[in-house]
C-alpha cells in the first residue's frame, strides 16, 4: 500500500512538472496575450529560444504520432465545442476522460480497441500502466509526458487555461492528469514508439541553435533603445506637476494605441492626458442581462471582487431573431434553406459593408444598445474609497483637478473577425473597458466618497465632474458613455467634442499611412472597421517596444510612434515604493505578455502565431485552425504582425522599461520581487532607471553581482 501511494505521488509530480513549459490560451470570446514561452522564464532568454525551438517549432513527427494527433483533435473539438455544433457530445457532463473513453469503444476506426476495455478508472493508474508498458527509462518519463503536450501545444495550452485560469464553473470537467492519460492511451492504441519520440528530441536538441534569431532581436533592440534614449535625454523637462490651466483631463489605458491619440489631443487644446491600466483599478465582473453571460473585466492576474449588472440590450424581437438565425445557421438540416431565404438580404448587407462603410457604421450605431448600468452597491463605501484613492494616487492625479475628467476605456471594432477580442482591452480581460470607466466615474462622483477622500489629502473641487468615455481604436472615435453631465458643463463638452473630431482625423490619417493607404480626410475612418472582407482592421499593438513609467511631462510632445505603453507615475508621492511595486508587478507584466506574444508570433507565425486569416477555420468557437484538422493556433495571425510571411510589420524586440525615479528605488523594487528579479536577470525584458535630477539613464540588473553593466 505504501509503495502504491509513493508511485501515485511520483506520477502526479511527473504530470505537474511536464506542464511547466505550457502557456495558457484563452478562447476567442476573450483573447488574452500571454508569453508562449512562459514556462522557460527561469532560464536565460537566449537559452529559452533554443529549448522552445525544439519543443514547439519542430514538426517532424512519425506517422503513428500524427494519427494520435488527428484522433486527439477529433475528440477535443467535439468535447469542448462552445455552441458551434447544435449537437452536444453524449456523456459530456460525466467528465472528460470517462465520457471520451466510453465513446471510443464504439469507434470502429480505432485500432487496438480491446485495450480500452481493460483500462483502470483512475487517470493516475492509466498513466502509470502506460508508462510501464512503454520502453522508456524512468529518467525520461517526465520528458515523454512533456512531449505529449508540446506535440499538440495549442490544445494543451487551452486545457491549461481550463484547469488553471478559467473562471469558476468553466473547467468543463477536465484535469491536467486526465488530458495526459488521454494522450497516452491514444499512443497505445496507435502503437507509437515512445522511445523513438524521446530519442528524436534528444538528437534534435544537440544541434538546435537559436543564435540567429537572438542576434536579430538584439540588433533591433539596440537601434530602438538608442533612438528612444536620445529622445528622452534631449527633452526639455517641465516641472513635474499637473497644470491647473487644463480645461479637461483624459485618463487613457496604457495601451500603445493611446499614445498617438493622446499626443494629438494635447496639440489641439488645453488638455492634459494620463495613463493607467484600462480597468481603472476596479476589479469587477459584468453580468449581461441581454445574453445572461458573466465575464470578468479586469486583468487575469487580478480577482474580480464585485459584480455590475449591464442592462444594455436590444429589443426582445431583435434578440429572438438573432438567436433563431444562429441556431438555424449551425443546424446541418436547415443551413441550406437559410441561404435561400436570407441570401438576398445578406448579400445586400455585404455590399453596404464593402462599398459604403460609413452607411454601414451609421446603421450599426442606430441599433447599438445604449449603456444602462445598474451599479451594484455590494461594493461597500470603504472599498469604493479605496479604489478611488488607489487609482488617483497611482496615476499621480491628486491635485489640480480640471472641471472635467474623462476615464477613457477602449475597444476595437471589426466585422467578420474571429479574433476581434484581440483588439479589445487586455487589462479588462480581453473585453471593452467602457463599464470599468463608468464604474470609476460613478464612484468618484459620489459625494460620500469625495468627503472620505479629503481625509486622505485629496480634495476634489465641487465643480469637477468625472465622465466615462470609450476610445474606439479602429476608428479613433472617442464617445461619451455618461449622458448625465451637469448642465453647466455642456458648453465645454460641446467644444471638447469638436476637438475630438479633429483628433480623430489627425490620428486616423497617420494610422492609414501605416496600414498602406494614402492619408486623406476623404478616406472614411470607418472603412476598415466595417469591411467584412478586411483581414487587417488595424495594426493593434504591433511594433510595441517600450513601457514608460513616468509623469506625462517626461514624454509630452515626443513622437513615440505608437510603440510605448505609457503609465503615469510620480515617484515623489510614493515614499514606500508601494505604487511602483504595484505598477511593475501587474500592468508591466500584462505589457510584457503582450510584447512577447507579438515577438514570438513574428519569429514564427505558425508555431507561435495563428497562421493566415485567409486559410483559417474556427474550431468550436474556441480558437482557429489551419485547414480542416490542425492544432489550435494560439498566437497572433499573420495579418496582425505583417503584410506577409516575408514582410513583417512588427519588429521583434523585448520590452524596454524606463522608470522615471532614482535608480536605488527601482533597484529595490526589482530586488524585493522574485518574479521581477528572475525576468530582469534572465533578460526577458530590460529595466532602466531615469534619474529625476541628472536625467541619466542606467540599466537595472536582476542579479546584484551584475550591476556594473550599463
Amino acid at each position: 500500500m505504501a509503495n502504491q501511494s509513493f508511485e501515485n505521488k511520483r506520477i502526479k509530480d511527473l504530470v505537474d512538472s511536464s506542464w511547466r513549459v505550457i502557456p495558457p490560451f484563452w478562447p476567442l470570446k476573450n483573447l488574452i496575450a500571454a508569453n508562449p514561452l512562459i514556462g522557460f522564464e527561469g532560464q536565460p532568454f537566449e537559452h529559452a529560444l533554443t529549448q522552445a525551438q525544439v519543443l514547439f517549432q519542430t514538426a517532424d513527427l512519425s506517422l503513428a504520432m500524427q494519427d494520435v494527433n488527428r484522433e486527439s483533435l477529433k475528440w477535443l473539438q467535439a468535447y469542448f465545442d462552445d455552441g458551434q455544433s447544435t449537437l452536444m457530445l453524449p456523456g459530456r457532463y460525466d467528465g472528460f476522460l470517462s465520457s471520451i473513453l466510453a465513446l471510443m469503444l464504439f469507434d470502429s476506426a480505432l485500432p487496438n480497441r480491446s485495450i480500452l476495455a481493460n483500462l483502470p478508472s483512475d487517470p493516475v493508474d492509466i498513466i502509470n500502466d502506460c508508462l510501464r508498458l512503454m520502453t522508456v527509462p524512468d529518467r525520461d518519463h517526465e520528458l515523454l509526458l512533456t512531449l505529449m503536450l508540446t506535440t499538440l501545444s495549442g490544445w494543451s495550452s487551452h486545457i491549461l487555461y481550463r484547469t488553471d485560469w478559467a473562471p469558476s464553473g468553466q473547467n468543463l470537467g477536465i484535469s491536467k492528469t486526465e488530458f495526459t492519460a488521454f494522450r497516452l492511451v491514444l499512443m497505445r492504441l496507435f502503437d507509437v514508439n515512445a522511445a523513438d519520440l524521446v530519442h528524436r528530441y534528444q538528437e534534435t536538441i544537440k544541434n538546435a541553435n537559436g543564435v540567429m534569431s537572438y542576434k536579430t532581436i538584439q540588433h533591433n533592440e539596440h537601434q530602438y533603445q538608442s533612438a528612444l534614449f536620445e529622445k528622452l535625454s534631449l527633452k526639455c523637462f517641465e516641472q513635474l506637476k499637473h497644470t491647473s490651466s487644463a480645461s479637461a483631463q483624459f485618463v487613457f489605458c496604457i495601451d500603445v494605441r493611446s499614445e498617438p491619440f493622446r499626443r494629438n489631443l494635447e496639440s489641439v487644446g488645453a488638455y492634459e492626458t494620463l495613463g493607467f491600466a484600462g480597468f481603472f483599478g476596479v476589479p469587477i465582473s459584468v453580468y449581461q442581462i441581454d445574453s445572461g453571460e458573466t465575464y470578468e473585466s479586469c486583468p487575469v492576474l487580478v480577482k474580480a471582487d464585485h459584480t455590475v449588472r449591464d442592462h444594455s440590450k436590444k429589443s426582445l424581437i431583435a434578440k429572438e431573431l438573432r438567436e433563431l438565425y444562429q441556431s438555424t445557421k449551425y443546424m446541418f438540416t436547415t443551413s441550406f434553406p437559410l441561404v435561400e431565404t436570407l441570401g438576398f438580404w445578406s448579400g445586400l448587407m455585404m455590399a453596404i459593408n464593402t462599398f459604403s462603410p460609413k452607411l454601414a457604421y451609421w446603421v450599426d450605431k442606430k441599433n447599438e444598445p445604449k449603456p444602462d448600468l445598474e451599479f451594484q452597491f455590494d461594493i461597500p463605501l470603504d472599498q469604493q474609497v479605496n479604489y478611488g484613492l488607489a487609482t488617483l494616487r497611482s496615476m499621480g492625479l491628486v491635485t489640480n483637478f480640471a472641471p472635467l475628467v474623462f476615464f477613457c476605456g477602449h475597444r476595437g471594432e471589426s466585422q467578420n473577425n474571429a479574433l476581434a477580442t484581440s483588439l479589445d482591452c487586455g487589462a479588462c480581460g480581453g473585453r471593452p473597458g467602457r463599464i470599468n470607466s463608468f464604474v470609476l466615474a460613478r464612484i468618484l462622483n459620489n459625494p460620500e466618497v469625495r468627503s472620505r477622500l479629503k481625509d486622505h489629502g485629496i480634495s476634489i473641487p465641487e465643480e469637477t465632474y468625472f465622465v466615462a468615455a470609450e476610445h474606439n481604436t479602429t476608428t479613433d472615435d472617442l464617445v461619451l458613455i455618461d449622458l448625465n453631465i451637469p448642465e453647466h458643463h455642456l458648453q465645454l463638452v460641446a467644444h471638447i467634442q469638436d476637438d475630438l473630431k479633429k483628433v480623430q482625423y489627425l490620428t486616423s490619417d497617420a494610422r492609414l499611412i501605416q496600414l498602406g493607404e494614402s492619408s486623406s480626410h476623404a478616406i472614411s475612418p470607418y472603412k476598415r472597421s466595417q469591411d467584412w472582407s478586411q483581414p487587417r482592421p488595424e495594426w493593434a499593438l504591433a511594433k510595441n517596444a517600450s513601457f514608460i513609467i513616468a509623469p506625462r511631462s517626461v514624454t509630452k510632445s515626443l513622437d513615440l510612434e505608437g510603440r510605448a505603453f505609457l503609465h503615469s507615475y510620480d515617484w515623489q508621492t510614493d515614499g514606500d515604493s508601494a505604487i511602483l511595486t504595484s505598477i511593475m508587478t501587474a500592468p508591466l507584466i500584462v505589457g510584457y505578455w503582450i510584447n512577447t506574444q507579438y515577438l514570438f508570433s513574428t519569429l514564427d507565425p505558425v508555431a507561435y502565431g495563428a497562421g493566415s486569416k485567409v486559410t483559417k477555420n474556427i474550431a468550436g468557437k474556441l480558437g482557429i485552425t489551419q485547414g480542416n484538422l490542425s492544432d489550435l493556433m494560439h498566437g497572433l495571425p499573420l495579418q496582425s504582425i505583417g503584410l506577409d510571411y516575408d514582410n513583417p510589420y512588427h519588429e521583434p524586440v523585448r520590452l524596454t522599461v524606463v522608470v522615471y525615479a532614482p535608480k536605488s528605488m527601482v533597484e529595490s523594487v526589482v530586488a524585493r520581487n522574485e518574479q521581477l528579479k528572475t525576468l530582469v536577470h534572465n533578460q526577458w525584458f530590460y529595466v532602466f532607471a531615469m534619474d529625476p535630477e541628472t536625467h541619466e539613464i542606467e540599466e537595472i540588473m536582476g542579479d546584484p553581482a551584475a550591476r556594473g553593466r550599463k
